[in-house]
Formats: C-alpha cells, structure tokens, sequence
C-alpha cells in the first residue's frame, strides 16, 4: 500500500467519523480532495512546529492558499489540533 493509498484511507475514515458526530446537523461542504488535504495537514502538523507554518506549506503545494477551501479547512483544522490537544 503506497503513501497515498494510506492517506486517502485515513481520510474515508476521517469523513466516516465526521458524519457521525455531525449526525442531524446540517452537512459540512468540504470535498473529499479537501478532506485528504486536511489530513495531510494535521500530519505535517504533528512533524514540524509551528502548526500555522505546516499548514501553509501543505496548503502552498495543493494550490488552495488564500482560497473560500483555505479558510473552511483551517477552521476545521484549528478545531482539530485542539481536540487533540496539540493547541
């Protein structure tokens, strides 16, 4: 199973826990590709310090910076980071 295999797993399994605990709330607009890049980023994340500057590079290499999808993952991203503690 090559890297990207494992990260489009890992992020089917990020969405499958999402949508239980967003059960009878109103549906998150967040493709799967931004899904996948939000789990790269928390990754990257927990690799190199600071987070705000992971999160840049990982978003820089998949062209979202500054986009409408740059502000909704990093909202769900800071949300994250601090359910895991890591904030």
């Amino acid at each position: 199973m090559t890297a990207e295999d494992r990260l489009d797993e890992l992020a089917q399994q990020v969405w499958e826990v999402m949508e239980a605990e967003r059960a009878g709330k109103p549906k998150l607009s967040i493709p799967a590709r931004g899904l996948r890049i939000l789990v790269e980023t928390v990754k990257a994340a927990e690799e190199f310090k600071p987070s705000q500057h992971a999160k840049r590079v990982v978003y820089k290499k998949h062209g979202i910076l500054g986009t409408g999808l740059d502000r909704l993952l990093t909202s769900v991203f800071y949300d994250t980071m601090k359910r895991m503690g890591l904030l």
